[in-house]
């Protein structure tokens, strides 16, 4: 996450998940924390696992979102971010691969301030 604006004291936000075509606990670990960006702090990570179901299921999503801005943040757009998990079963019946492909997404929720 980038912290946009500025970096003058401590500001924090909320990010957690929405299930889209994604169910949480089957297919990703559900998520919701206070991520808290110190004084000078612009950047953050934070990692949300995903789940093998071994079920074919195609390509599935899930939201990040950004609530509860605190210390003078302002959430920016986007707010919110689509990560989609990328089915391996099929390619697992011609292959095996070690691990599923990580998420990804173009852009990114912001935290101004």
């Amino acid at each position: 996450m980038i912290r946009a604006g500025g970096s003058t004291g401590p500001a924090s936000v909320r990010v957690s998940t929405q299930d889209s075509t994604a169910t949480a606990g089957a297919d990703y670990t559900a998520f919701s924390r206070v991520l808290d960006f110190l004084g000078g702090e612009d950047r953050r990570s934070f990692t949300i696992p995903t789940l093998d179901d071994w079920a074919l299921e195609g390509t599935e999503s899930f939201r990040v979102v950004l609530t509860e801005p605190s210390g003078g943040a302002v959430i920016g757009s986007p707010s919110n971010a689509v990560v989609r998990i990328l089915d391996n079963e099929m390619r697992r019946r011609a292959r095996c691969p070690s691990r599923r492909p990580r998420p990804r997404s173009s852009r990114l929720p912001r935290l101004r301030g």
